[in-house]
């Protein structure tokens, strides 16, 4: 879809339902974070609470470490107290709304979301531009370094180039 299409569908979107989930996941995402240990989930409810306000022209994208040990841990505990109902509820709201002809392109953004409640750690939100820009691969940017004026950089020891034999 085009950029025109995807702001038309947002508004849509937003008008039809998705106001009101951003700010239940929103709301959701404030209890949460009330605790010590519900910080994480918390702010995995902001994240979804952010795609489920404008959903159409974004992607989701696990990323690299994804599958690293803590992520797996959180996303099992998060299946567990929760994330596998809502993928189901998400996904059955996208069966109803793709038996509609008009309705398949939002019953595409509730599966998106079925996608993303089931597994948000390690999953990120980007732009569909983004994405194609990157040839489906997403690439971290390389650390800034910041020097101070007046700085001088420690001097590297000098190794001699290996003799030839």
């Amino acid at each position: 879809m085009g950029d025109a299409c995807d702001c038309c569908c947002n508004v849509i979107w937003f008008i039809f339902g998705g106001f009101e989930m951003c700010i239940i996941w929103c709301i959701t995402g404030a209890i949460l974070c009330c605790t010590i240990c519900g910080i994480p989930i918390g702010l995995q409810c902001f994240k979804i609470g952010c795609f489920a306000l404008c959903p159409f022209g974004k992607d989701i994208v696990h990323k690299d470490d994804s599958l690293s040990c803590c992520n797996c841990f959180l996303n099992i505990i998060w299946i567990l107290t929760g994330g596998l109902f809502l993928c189901i509820m998400e996904g059955f709201i996208g069966v109803i709304y793709c038996i509609t002809i008009c309705g398949i392109p939002f019953g595409l953004q509730h599966f998106k979301l079925a996608r993303l409640a089931l597994m948000p750690f390690g999953a990120v939100v980007v732009e569909k531009d983004a994405l194609a820009n990157a040839g489906g691969v997403i690439v971290q940017p390389p650390p800034v370094v910041v020097v101070q004026q007046g700085y001088t950089p420690p001097a590297q020891p000098y190794t001699p180039p290996p003799a030839y034999q």
